[in-house]
């Protein structure tokens, strides 16, 4: 066989073989930045609520803050523990107390939250620090 028949064709063998290598590493590259993508889109409602809220009823502003843990402190002093049950926010308070259970919507960009008792239809809205 001819060499330059036999280098013409190892060079077009490796030409092939760096293109299909240049596209698997464009393949890996754009599946594992869609990852994190995903991850952050993903975030629990749980992980929404964890945070320092604002809210305003009656002229009178007050703030809640959400621990990972499940505990709420108001800036009154009084705690609660919270939890998501069922797609539902539900408060309980100090031993005795009924738990309140609440419907909740996140918006803006999870900064804004609506709280909707669901047994006497009242709303708050709270706004994220």
């Amino acid at each position: 066989m001819n060499k330059k028949h036999l280098w013409s064709q190892n060079k077009n063998n490796m030409k092939k073989q760096l293109v299909i290598i240049g596209i698997v590493a464009i393949l890996v590259t754009v599946g594992l930045s869609g990852c994190s993508q995903t991850r952050n889109s993903l975030t629990s409602d749980k992980d929404k609520f964890v945070g320092t809220w604002t809210v305003k009823v009656n002229d009178k502003e007050g703030t809640f803050v959400f621990y990972s843990n499940g505990t709420l402190i108001t800036s009154s002093g009084s705690s609660a523990t919270w939890e998501i049950k069922d797609g539902r926010l539900v408060i309980t308070g100090g031993s005795g107390t009924t738990p309140s259970t609440l419907s909740y919507t996140f918006s803006n960009g999870d900064k804004t939250l609506t709280l909707t008792n669901s047994n006497s239809g009242t709303t708050a809205i709270l706004t994220k620090q």
